[in-house]
């Protein structure tokens, strides 16, 4: 959750899209997966989230 406190404060200073990250494995792609990231390519390691998905989820 702090690094999507810090995409979202970021995000108003320097106006990014989202967030990426390479999951190390499979156990790990699934556990950002739960969170609202998707694969950028089919049976991808590399997942994104945009940040108007991660707002929407810290106002929760």
């Amino acid at each position: 959750m702090d690094a999507f406190k810090r995409c979202v404060k970021i995000s108003k200073e320097i106006g990014i899209f989202g967030l990426v990250v390479d999951a190390k494995h499979e156990i790990a792609k699934k556990f950002y997966l739960q969170y609202g990231f998707h694969e950028l390519t089919a049976q991808s390691l590399t997942l994104f989230i945009p940040t108007k998905t991660i707002v929407a989820m810290m106002a929760e």
